[in-house]
Parts: C-alpha cells; sequence; structure tokens
C-alpha cells in the first residue's frame, strides 16, 4: 500500500510538469508554477517503484544535466613589453693629448742663440756701397748756393778677409766693357769716371790671370730718375721721398753729377 502511494505522489509531479508543456483548450491565463525543480550537476537517483503488473511500472525521466562551461584560456598578449635598459653611471674620461711630434731631422736653435750668417758661394763680396753728398762731389768741397758738384765718379776698394787692401785686382762693368786694376787710384782703389750712365761693377780677376767670382753692385747711376729716392734723401739731395720726387720730375737735381763709395772685400 505504502508504495502505491508513493507511485501516485509521482504520477501527480509528472503530470503536472508534462501538462505545462501543451497548450490549453481555453484562453484562460497562463498558470504561472509556484515552484521551479532544481537541476543539479549530479543526477539523483529514482526510487524504484514494484508494482504487480509490467503496465503499471513507468520509467522515471533522467534529469537533463546543466551545460558546463569551461572557461577560455586568458589571451596571451601579442607584443611583450620590454623594460628600457637601465642606464650605468660612467666616470668622466679624461682627454689624451695628442702624441708629440717627432724631432726635427735638423734641430732648430732656440731664438737667442745667434745664428751664423750663410758662407758665400763667392770669391769677393760687395761690403758697402753709399751715394756720396753734394758736398763731397765737389772737388774742392765748397759750393755755392743751388749749386751741384762736378764730380761723376765710382770710388772702388778692395780688401782682404783680414780687411788688408789688395792692389792689382781687376774691377770691371757687367756688360764687359771694361776691366781696371785696383791701386792705381790709393791703394787697393781704382777711380771709374760715369758719363750720364749707369753701371753694376763686380771683382773680375787679377793682373796675374786669376780669374774670380764676385757679387754685384747695384745699379749706380748719375741720372736723377735712375737713383732711388731714399739714396737721394740720405745724402741731403731733397727733404723726403716725396720732394725728391717732385725735384726729379721737375730738373730740380743734380743730373749727369753724381757720385759713389764701393767696398768688395775677398773671402778669404
Amino acid at each position: 500500500m505504502k508504495q502505491t502511494l508513493i507511485f501516485l505522489l509521482l504520477a501527480v509531479i509528472f503530470l503536472g510538469c508534462g501538462l505545462s508543456s501543451f497548450p490549453l483548450a481555453k484562453s484562460d491565463p497562463t498558470i504561472t508554477p509556484t515552484f521551479v525543480v532544481a537541476q543539479f550537476n549530479t543526477a539523483t537517483p529514482t526510487p524504484t517503484v514494484v508494482t504487480d503488473s509490467p503496465q503499471e511500472q513507468a520509467e522515471p525521466e533522467s534529469p537533463t544535466p546543466a551545460p558546463t562551461f569551461t572557461p577560455l584560456p586568458s589571451p596571451t598578449p601579442m607584443i611583450t613589453p620590454i623594460e628600457p635598459p637601465t642606464a650605468t653611471p660612467t666616470s668622466p674620461v679624461e682627454p689624451t693629448l695628442p702624441p708629440e711630434p717627432p724631432p726635427l731631422s735638423t734641430p732648430v736653435p732656440p731664438a737667442d742663440t745667434p745664428v751664423s750668417p750663410p758662407v758665400p758661394n763667392v770669391d769677393f763680396v760687395m761690403r758697402f756701397v753709399r751715394l756720396r753728398t753734394n758736398e763731397e762731389n765737389s772737388w774742392d768741397g765748397v759750393l755755392g748756393a743751388g749749386q751741384c758738384g762736378n764730380d761723376h765718379s765710382i770710388y772702388v776698394h778692395v780688401a782682404d778677409a783680414q780687411e788688408n787692401l789688395l792692389d792689382g785686382v781687376l774691377i770691371g762693368d757687367k756688360f764687359g766693357n771694361f776691366e781696371v786694376p785696383t791701386g792705381v787710384d790709393g791703394p787697393g782703389a781704382v777711380r771709374i769716371l760715369v758719363w750720364s750712365a749707369t753701371m753694376e761693377l763686380a771683382v773680375m780677376g787679377h793682373q796675374d790671370g786669376t780669374r774670380y767670382t764676385s757679387d754685384f753692385t747695384p745699379p749706380l747711376s748719375t741720372l736723377d730718375e735712375d737713383i732711388p729716392p731714399e739714396w737721394l734723401q740720405e745724402a741731403g739731395y731733397c727733404e723726403s721721398p716725396e720732394d725728391c720726387q717732385w725735384r726729379v720730375e721737375n730738373n730740380q737735381l743734380c743730373r749727369g753729377h753724381y757720385s759713389y763709395d764701393v767696398i768688395f772685400q775677398r773671402m778669404w
């Protein structure tokens, strides 16, 4: 009897659940159930009802398990952040001086060390040249106002390395027009007349036939325009280079009447 009641109770429950899924014939309002059958993941065992006949036995419905959800894996970032490198403080680098240049093959003497002049590659060098003053150029050294001396000569002296005057040394011009020996106009001296011309002189040799090499003088002239203005000023012919130039252009000097002193010295 007890089993029959349990069976009836379960039948009522199943019928109630089955009827709720079919529409009613009448247009009555929908009946809202007052309870909900809970669903579990694990099926609850159903009691077995034993009946007297096989027709009265009904198979219980298996509860439908609730769907389970598998959580998706966390998305993997496509870009891996890179931490910026940590700057490591470094000690300041001391500047390095460039290497010293190698010494020159020929040492340069200090500025305060006297340097010997180069040895000339000639036998005779010109040691002195000068334009004589107007008073020196007069025959007797006496001149009136505005007068010029009458001389027009080059006075040449020749000496050796110990400054001893030498006779018989031949003096000539650059173009080979003449050669005259020293000693004819005094010890180691010779006078060469210049007639409105310009000359460059040098030692050519000796009367015994020996030939020498020598420096030449600068151009020595008796023409106003061929004399450097500085020479004219130093000799007292004018007050300044500008005054000398004006006198040259206006013929206010002593054209044709100038004289010079020259000294040649042997190197041995």
